[in-house]
């Protein structure tokens, strides 16, 4: 109970440093014009992961689409699957209102994520998440915290890492990081379960991105997660990695 208090209350402060942040940049913004921008992506994976939990072992389509204006974005994703291969019931659609800022050199990200489940519409639920990093050079240190507020609240997942990036030439980039994903009991009992805080798991990921063309990208991603509480293996379906291509168009 302690901890999810504590949780809850690095949650509060993150939204609140947000708002700071806010109102603290408005006055050197205002002379930037804002304007929309909107975008979308078509990304091919051998397989659905979430946080470690594996949905389908066969391939899937991940499209999705957003719509930005000044630091607010709206986003609508989706999980469709191509091939069943040990399949959980999985497919979804995810709608997302984020608000992303810069305050004495972090970069913060607030969330708030619906998620749609076709099989089953009582399973329907939604998280705040709150991210922030911290860039040093080509490196940056990030968190990203996660919060159940509908179908089991105070559900906790938090992740913590290192990220790298670097643009090799105008059409190269490089991306990786190595991260470990924390939970609390509330979501391990939820979603894998075991009703126990645990960390759940360390990863790996890292990206290649080649930009043939103005505003559009071609993204090759591997994961590597390895599950470090034994007691969360039978639960997850299948081995954590995987890898995707996605397809990217800028406007």
């Amino acid at each position: 109970m302690r901890s999810y208090f504590f949780s809850l209350f690095a949650f509060i402060l993150l939204n609140a440093t947000s708002l700071i942040a806010f109102s603290q940049t408005n006055e050197s913004t205002e002379d930037e014009s804002a304007s929309f921008s909107f975008g979308f992506d078509a990304g091919f994976a051998n397989k659905y992961m979430w946080r470690g939990i594996c949905y389908n072992q066969g391939l899937v389509f991940q499209p999705d689409f957003y719509v930005s204006y000044s630091n607010f974005t709206f986003l609508t994703w989706a999980n469709i699957g191509i091939w069943d291969i040990n399949a959980a019931n999985y497919n979804e659609a995810d709608f997302v209102l984020n608000y992303s800022n810069t305050f004495f050199n972090f970069d913060i990200e607030s969330s708030l994520n619906y998620y749609n489940y076709f099989y089953d519409t009582d399973a329907n639920t939604a998280e705040f998440i709150v991210g922030l990093s911290y860039p040093l050079g080509d490196f940056s240190l990030f968190t990203k915290f996660s919060v159940d507020i509908l179908q089991t609240p105070g559900a906790i997942y938090d992740e913590l890492g290192i990220g790298y990036e670097k643009e090799l030439t105008d059409k190269w980039t490089i991306a990786g990081s190595l991260l470990t994903g924390i939970a609390n009991s509330s979501f391990n009992s939820y979603n894998l379960d075991v009703n126990k805080s645990a960390f759940n798991l360390v990863g790996a990921n890292a990206n290649l991105s080649y930009s043939p063309l103005e505003d559009f990208s071609i993204n090759a991603h591997f994961q590597f997660n390895h599950t470090l509480d034994q007691e969360l293996v039978p639960s997850l379906n299948a081995n954590s990695n995987y890898f995707e291509i996605i397809f990217t168009k800028e406007f």
